[in-house]
Formats: structure tokens, sequence, C-alpha cells
């Protein structure tokens, strides 16, 4: 899993990043429902506010939706994420205010 984000540019009529991503936060089997990624999640927001960014974004399995939505992501619409040539993974796309 990780956060990503960039520092404000530096550069003039650039605007800076003001979005996070959530990307494949996954917990092992043998430590759900722990906390776990709960604290990393709570980490990469942080991290992402201190950079600068103003909203986070992710694209959650089915199943994780409540998980998110408990980390007061909304959701935003059903989308397919292009695995291979005529592959589709179903997603969620969410998102949150920092």
């Amino acid at each position: 899993m990780s956060a990503q984000f960039s520092r404000p540019s530096i550069r003039p009529n650039i605007r800076p990043a003001t979005r996070a991503n959530v990307r494949h936060l996954v917990t092992d089997a043998d430590h759900v429902r722990r906390g776990v990624a709960r604290a990393i999640l709570d980490h990469s927001i942080k991290a992402a506010k201190a950079a600068g960014a103003i909203w986070m974004h992710c694209l959650a399995t089915r199943t994780a939706v409540p998980f998110y939505q408990a980390a007061n992501f909304d959701v935003m619409g059903d989308m397919h994420v292009a695995l291979a040539p005529g592959v589709d993974f179903p997603a969620i796309a969410m998102r949150r205010d920092l």
C-alpha cells in the first residue's frame, strides 16, 4: 500500500498536486481485524495532508467499500480496472476530503 502525492510545484503556471492516491491496501489473512490496515491508512492520510494534498482517492474492491466508508471515504461510482487486454477487474472509485 502506498499513498502517492507530490509536494507543490515551484514552477509557475503549474498547479500543485492536491490529490493523494491509495493503491492496493491489503492485510494478510493471518492479521485481519486487528487494526493493521486502518493504522496504515491513517498514517497515509496524515502524510498526504502534510504534503499538501486536500483529498484522497482510492479504487476499492467491492468487499473493501465498508472499510473505506468507515474511514470517511464516499463512493464516487463503479468502474473497471484493466488488468490485461480483455480482462477487467470491477472496482469502486472512492474519495475523501483531507
